[in-house]
């Protein structure tokens, strides 16, 4: 059953920390309108369940042991119920624990300084005879006393009905609570108040703490602020420390009008240790991401360039983590978030200060303009920067691109309300430019044309990508851009690779395909036209090399033709005959001019005839293996003179007649003389008288038939190995030709 406290036997302890010594702790001038408020609530003739006198007010307590001694004081005083409040700066420790901000307190040495919660919890619950034992605490990370105060106290069965603790926090136990500036009092405290003084409607004549606690939540939900927890034990949620307001102005009693607390939405709502940066403190994420947008150069170099250039986190890191951490409302804040953009980005020293201080932006306020080292991104900035020169972006858009495709900022990007539709797009773009890559490299060596070779790889790279991105923007944005790309017209003939290519890029329909048309089309059609200008040479150059292998095949047929051989190789035999015959008459010559012994001229005449012999042997065979091509000429001394070594034997012979020669014989006078003296007829009237003398001559008869028989043997014999050496020839050229034949 609800009830309100025995005022004789129930205690009220205020307490509130106003001002503090440290700098790091701000002062909260309303903290000492919440105790005079509160005090004046709870003791009122017409609301309040506590006497005047029973209701203690502590402000600015100097330090943990006078606060004790009051603690003590009311605790041990108490049998029917305690109440606690406190208001003011709730500060955690390393390990986590609860401590309560005095005016002394001091982040250094917080352990002595701060009036360490388990203190204040166990003295409510072991040093007090209440049987309700109330907190209510108006402080940072306050939902953390709620740990350890449920356990009830002492009850017997003819105590009240209402037994155990009851806590009420500000906040949840990792969130921090809100003091607004120039504020009559803090934000909880203050809707605190206005509940108990205007009452819930049909909640009964008291107020319970539940119906306190429903109203007060259902109050700051709407108005935007930390959502306070409560924890009891027992019925004590059903203690009531105020008639209810609305009640008793229905019975017509007359209730001072309650002020309403100021309306205070989470944009103008503030941190309790602000952030400073470009000469501005910043309370909240609204005004810290706007200095972010106008100072970004700032930003960047002051939060987190100097952190990527050491090992050791920099100050101004440092303030800005304790800075985050104080949204830390599970309801107005986005808590995970902040731990993921801690963790993952504003920690990861890869990253780059510009993309860090992104992922920042875009948690502070998702809301507001995209922005990227202090310019505005858009759809329309994006797409233009995708396509460059061919649309007229600025120096800003095509940088912003660069950064695009070398940080990858479309995921942080995506964050952001007016980007939305950019969510999945990163995945998709570094998909799609693999996919591209990879076509590219395939037909890197099918493009034919060393110039195409060179200049489509290069242009599939700096074309790809951007016009890749283009196409996975949303086009009902981008449209009107696309509008002014340069119109193409597909090649007249097909063109495997660049129908390929064409494929590759998802077709003319596409901002790639597009691009591809009309800057790689004409010169896809030039190189085809080359390359079939240069098939059409090719093809009359090995045409021409057919007909010339075709009249080369004739001519060779002709040339080595059996009649061509044999009439080549008399022709070898007639020239072998006219030169020996000329060394003959030489000889003879040279008999008849020099008077010289006829013996010795015949001597000579066999030696010719047997050089003749064999230089007939050799020529021949080179008439024979020559064919119609054995051309001797007289203009070409080559092609009819003796070989080398049958010319000096001949020399060597004259020369050696000339030298052994025996000189003309007394007596009977040189044939020769006789023949010019006498004349032909008595000279071969001679010859008849003296036929004995001359018989032995008529030998040369016999001889010059022996050299003919000699003659005809040469040209067989030369025939025959004429033809053995063809043959041996031609064996060697179709044995190169097999072992050196493609394929």
């Amino acid at each position: 059953m609800t009830r309100l406290p025995d005022p004789q036997r129930s205690r009220a302890l205020l307490i509130g920390t106003a001002v503090y010594q440290s700098d790091q702790l701000p002062d909260l001038p309303a903290v000492l309108n919440n105790l005079t408020d509160l005090r004046a609530t709870l003791t009122s003739p017409l609301l309040g369940g506590f006497a005047p006198d029973r209701c203690v007010t502590l402000a600015d307590p100097p330090d943990p042991i006078s606060l004790h001694d009051m603690l003590m004081d009311s605790a041990t005083n108490a049998t029917d119920t305690l109440l606690v409040y406190f208001a003011g700066h709730g500060l955690r420790s390393e390990r986590g624990k609860l401590y309560l901000g005095l005016a002394n307190t001091r982040d250094v040495n917080l352990p002595v300084s701060g009036f360490d919660y388990e203190v204040l919890r166990d003295v409510i619950l072991d040093k007090s005879r209440a049987v309700n034992k109330v907190v209510v605490l108006d402080c940072c990370f306050s939902g953390r006393a709620i740990q350890g105060m449920s356990a009830a106290g002492a009850a017997t069965a003819d105590q009240l009905e209402i037994e155990g603790t009851y806590v009420l926090t500000a906040t949840a136990a990792n969130a921090q609570a809100l003091a607004p500036q120039g504020a009559h009092h803090t934000s909880f405290t203050g809707e605190l108040l206005h509940v108990l003084g205007s009452g819930v409607p049909d909640a009964g004549e008291l107020l319970s703490l539940d119906a306190v606690f429903k109203q007060l939540r259902h109050n700051v939900r709407q108005r935007g602020l930390p959502v306070p927890t409560q924890r009891f034990g027992g019925m004590t949620h059903l203690l009531a420390l105020t008639r209810n307001a609305a009640a008793v102005r229905g019975a017509g009693l007359t209730v001072p009008p309650q002020a309403p607390p100021p309306r205070i939405s989470i944009r103008q709502a503030h941190v309790a240790q602000p952030l400073g940066l470009a000469g501005t403190l910043h309370f909240t994420k609204q005004d810290l991401a706007a200095t972010i947008r106008r100072n970004w150069t700032t930003a960047a170099e002051h939060l987190f360039r100097r952190t990527d250039r050491s090992a050791a986190p920099s100050e101004s890191w440092t303030e800005l983590l304790g800075w985050l951490r104080q949204f830390n409302d599970p309801v107005a804040d986005d808590v995970e978030g902040r731990i993921a953009l801690v963790d993952r980005y504003l920690g990861d020293r890869n990253l780059s200060a510009d993309l860090k201080l992104l992922h920042l932006l875009r948690w502070l306020d998702p809301a507001g303009a995209a922005t990227y080292r202090g310019h505005h991104v858009t759809y329309q900035t994006l797409a233009r920067g995708c396509l460059g020169a061919r649309v007229d972006a600025d120096d800003v858009e095509r940088r912003l691109f660069e950064e695009v495709r070398r940080a990858g900022l479309l995921d942080a990007l995506a964050g952001f309300t007016e980007l939305d539709r950019l969510q999945g797009v990163q995945g998709k773009w570094d998909e799609a430019r693999r996919a591209w890559e990879e076509s590219v490299e395939k037909m890197r060596f099918e493009l034919g044309h060393p110039d195409v070779r060179g200049n489509v790889p290069g242009w599939a790279a700096a074309n790809g990508p951007g016009a890749l991105l283009f196409g996975l923007l949303p086009q009902d944005r981008v449209s009107q851009i696309s509008r002014h790309l340069p119109a193409g017209s597909p090649p007249q003939i097909p063109i495997p690779w660049y129908e390929r290519l064409l494929a590759a890029a998802g077709g003319r329909e596409t901002v790639l395909g597009a691009l591809l048309e009309a800057d790689l089309a004409p010169v896809a059609e030039q190189a085809a036209r080359d390359r079939a200008e240069s098939e059409r040479q090719r093809e009359a150059e090995r045409e021409d090399l057919r007909r010339r292998a075709e009249r080369w095949s004739t001519a060779e047929a002709s040339r080595l033709s059996r009649a061509a051989r044999y009439h080549a190789a008399l022709r070898a035999l007639a020239v072998t005959a006219g030169w020996s015959l000329i060394l003959v008459v030489a000889v003879w010559l040279a008999w008849c001019l020099s008077g010289r012994d006829f013996d010795t001229a015949k001597m000579l005449t066999y030696y010719a005839l047997i050089l003749g012999g064999a230089a007939a042997f050799v020529l021949v065979q080179r008439g024979y293996r020559l064919g119609s091509a054995y051309h001797p000429e007289l203009g070409r001394p080559s092609s009819w003179l003796p070989p080398v070594r049958a010319a000096i034997a001949g020399a060597a012979v004259m020369l050696l007649f000339g030298a052994t020669a025996r000189p003309p014989r007394e007596g009977p006078r040189a044939d020769f003389d006789l023949l010019l003296d006498w004349g032909p007829g008595r000279f071969w009237e001679y010859v008849s008288d003296n036929s004995d003398y001359y018989r032995a001559d008529w030998a040369l008869i016999s001889y010059g038939l022996l050299a003919t028989l000699g003659l005809a043997a040469c040209l067989a014999v030369g025939v025959y190995a004429g033809t053995a050496s063809a043959r041996q020839w031609e064996e060697r050229h179709r044995a190169y030709d097999k072992a050196h034949r493609p394929g």
